[in-house]
């Protein structure tokens, strides 16, 4: 996958394409969280979680078809989420606001507020590995929800996706919850599968002194091990041509929408025995990954199956 196609969702960033003559229709419905819509047939649902008991919050993007961007001198898919947040601790619009800017601030460069009413919207530019984005948030609060309905593209393609944005956030319909209906989704990672790390359409994961593919094998004993191989080790310099595996085993968990992985060691190879990661979606041949580092910096990663029942 091409770097400028966009594909986050914890930063959220969201990208968008022109607008296109709307024939077919596909209904989306979250009835735990109060919104339900209409979506062009063309648009497909790159990351999903219905419900996260543990965050509290839903979350769907939207990816589009691409355009062609004269800036970029590349097509680009783009797209467009909503996050639904049912937190106790938010009982406000300007409580769902700061707290949306506040995971934001680490790639945030800009953001500048274009309207109060009927929603209040914001312009903002972030930075993600390397590459700016520009995004358009509307942020409201219905029925004790605060939603975040977000554009983002790249700067040459924003402008052509705006209007149909504009058209998506009115298309939107909110309604109170039936709390004694409520359905709990989770996320399930099918047994013994076997699967690839990918980051920015690459088989490996970059880390600051190797490349280093990873390959990730779950059990039904809930135990994974993950297969290392790399050009030089983490801790010390070695020939470049030189190749080493490292198999490392250890236990994984599953809490909400978080996957956390405790490894039994991890010498020479990661910083720490815990890796923790935010699911953003599990498909039936990919799950979409985002991991926050101690700066606070988000990176997206997917997980992409290779063998249903093992190696």
């Amino acid at each position: 996958m091409n770097r400028t196609s966009l594909k986050i969702i914890s930063v959220l960033l969201i990208v968008f394409s022109c607008i296109p003559v709307a024939w077919s229709q596909t209904n989306y419905n979250n009835p735990n969280y109060g919104f339900k819509l209409e979506v062009p047939e063309d648009w497909h649902v790159y990351a999903e979680i219905k419900d996260d008991p543990v965050q509290n919050h839903a979350i769907v993007s939207w990816g589009i078809p691409k355009v062609y961007s004269e800036i970029d001198k590349v097509s680009v898919e783009n797209a467009i989420s909503i996050i639904a947040r049912k937190k106790p601790e938010l009982k406000s619009l300007e409580d769902h606001e700061k707290f949306e800017f506040d995971r934001l601030k680490s790639i945030l460069i800009k953001k500048e507020l274009i309207a109060e009413a009927p929603h209040k919207t914001y312009i903002t530019n972030t930075m993600i590995n390397g590459l700016v984005y520009k995004s358009k948030s509307v942020i409201m609060y219905k029925n004790n929800i605060g939603y975040i309905l977000t554009l983002t593209g790249t700067p040459g393609t924003f402008g052509l996706n705006e209007a149909k944005f504009d058209l998506f956030v009115n298309s939107i319909n909110f309604f109170k919850v039936d709390e004694a209906n409520e359905t709990s989704s989770n996320v399930v990672i099918p047994d013994n599968a076997t699967y690839k790390l990918k980051m920015d359409g690459s088989d490996f994961y970059f880390d600051k002194k190797a490349n280093i593919p990873k390959i990730v094998r779950f059990f039904s004993t809930d135990s994974v091990k993950i297969k290392y191989t790399t050009l030089a080790t983490i801790n010390r310099p070695m020939n470049i041509n030189d190749e080493m595996v490292f198999d490392v085993t250890g236990h994984y968990k599953i809490v909400g929408s978080e996957i956390e992985i405790q490894l039994n060691e991890a010498k020479d190879v990661l910083d720490s025995t815990l890796v923790r990661y935010s699911i953003k979606v599990a498909g039936q041949n990919k799950i979409f990954l985002q991991e926050t580092d101690k700066n606070g910096r988000h990176f997206d990663y997917w997980l992409e199956l290779i063998h249903p029942k093992g190696e």
